[in-house]
């Protein structure tokens, strides 16, 4: 969530949302006939038969517009950012009938719809809006008298908007929007902030959008089950709590952010990418990685990463852009991603560790038969992707360079013949089959002053 100091935070709302209950649920505020006035609080029922709506809960205004024009001017900055509750009761058909299918939010000052979701209202269209949701949040549109504060929010809690949501501002009062649904509701167009340069971000809790989200500046977090339909373009994504699910395109000029659970069906492209427990079923593009628990699909390209406990769908491509070994993984994901068709490219190197001991996945290219000798020095691993073989291929594993740290020999095996590494004397070795992939551990033995056979494996 945002730390602005003019959200108001969830708390808060449930503490109104606590004092609404108790005052719908009785007949009378303060005596026989009469009402108990709610301060910073104005009620819209969109049945009223009222004759003179006050946006007291007796005589609630007919239309959300209403209500938040009858907001005052604020006495000061401060009051300014103190929020008002427009308290909007379930009305059978929902509200039709908002001016030019509009609803305004105020300039310069803090304000909450607060929709009264009862059971009724969940299963029907009693808090639907047939609006578009705007605020101008410019002094041009500013009441008379209205004072700049260092900031304001703009609170949407369990309202059903059919139409998009548009925020523009003038710089000079920062905005931050927060749409908070415990019952899945939102909106059924977009959120767009086109041209804003005071905007501070846009805070989802179980909210979807049936279109897309763009913010010129500012950064979009989630939390709890949010589906956004449409493509997201946004300075920066943090996924809070699980459940979002992002099913088209994400474009990040900053960081995408996981914390908990995600869902990407579109492409991710960011600066920066770190998740855990998420799923990236259109591939990423990003310079810097870092993902655990994950699921990685179709083209991830970076320069760096760092890649644990994740499984790759079938055919993937890991493109490594900037040359050296950028990339390190463990043998589970790297074991993931072969078995199902994975394909490297670039000139990086992926350093693989867990169960093959952080061998190199590129390196010197081997003949395509016969026999190759090949050093592993001390910190260095040795991998070669032969091409295809014409026969059999032996590399044998001197001890030019070699310590007694273990270092490792990989290969990858095409199909139509094996490959077999061995020591330098022929004492041990290890045959990777046609059309696999393998490693294997050696360290020099000081005593017999040959390479010694420490473990290693296949994957077919």
């Amino acid at each position: 969530m945002s730390t602005s100091p003019c959200v108001p935070d969830r708390a808060r709302i449930e503490r109104l949302e606590s004092l609404v209950t108790r005052l719908l649920a009785r007949p009378s505020g303060g005596g026989p006939g009469t009402v108990t006035p709610l301060s910073r609080m104005i009620f819209v029922d969109g049945g009223t038969t009222v004759a003179t709506p006050t946006g007291s809960i007796a005589a609630p205004y007919p239309t959300i517009q209403q209500a938040i024009n009858a907001i005052p001017v604020a006495g000061s900055a401060a009051e300014a950012q103190d929020d008002w509750m427009i308290v909007v009761t379930p009305c059978a058909g929902g509200y039709a009938s908002e001016p030019g299918g509009q609803v305004v939010l105020p300039a310069y000052q803090s304000v909450v719809l607060y929709g009264w979701a009862g059971e009724a209202a969940l299963n029907g269209t009693e808090l639907v809006v047939f609006a578009d949701l705007v605020w101008v949040n410019k002094h041009s549109a500013a009441k008379p008298g209205q004072p700049a504060s260092p900031g304001v929010t703009a609170g949407i809690y369990d309202l059903l908007f059919t139409g998009d949501f548009t925020v523009t501002d003038d710089g000079t009062v920062p905005e931050n929007v927060q749409c908070i649904n415990p019952n899945a509701f939102g909106f059924d167009g977009s959120f767009d902030a086109p041209g804003a340069t005071a905007f501070f971000g846009l805070d989802l809790q179980g909210t979807f959008f049936g279109g897309g989200i763009t913010l010129p500046m500012g950064g979009l977090s989630t939390e709890g089950v949010c589906q956004i339909a449409g493509p997201i373009t946004v300075p920066a994504l943090t996924v809070v709590t699980d459940g979002l699910q992002a099913l088209s395109d994400v474009t990040c000029s900053g960081d995408v952010t996981c914390m908990a659970t995600a869902e990407f069906q579109g492409m991710v492209s960011a600066s920066a990418v770190a998740a855990v427990y998420s799923s990236f079923g259109g591939g990423i593009t990003a310079p810097q990685i870092a993902a655990s628990w994950c699921n990685l699909s179709g083209t991830v390209t970076t320069g760096n990463a760092e890649i644990f406990a994740t499984t790759w769908g079938n055919n993937a491509t890991l493109d490594i852009t900037a040359a050296g070994p950028n990339v390190l993984t463990d043998g589970d994901s790297m074991q993931s991603f072969f078995s199902l068709g994975g394909t490297l490219s670039g000139p990086g190197t992926v350093m693989v560790q867990g169960g093959y001991s952080a061998c190199a996945i590129t390196g010197p290219a081997l003949p395509a038969s016969g026999l190759v000798n090949v050093s592993l020095e001390e910190g260095n691993r040795f991998y070669a992707r032969p091409g295809t073989l014409t026969a059999p291929l032996t590399v044998v594993v001197q001890t030019a360079g070699a310590s007694g740290q273990p270092t490792l020999a990989v290969v990858i095996a095409p199909q139509g013949f094996d490959v077999t590494v061995q020591n330098d004397n022929a004492s041990a070795s290890v045959t990777i089959p046609s059309g696999s992939f393998g490693s294997v551990l050696w360290r020099y033995d000081s005593v017999s002053g040959h390479m010694q056979l420490e473990g290693g494996g296949t994957l077919t």
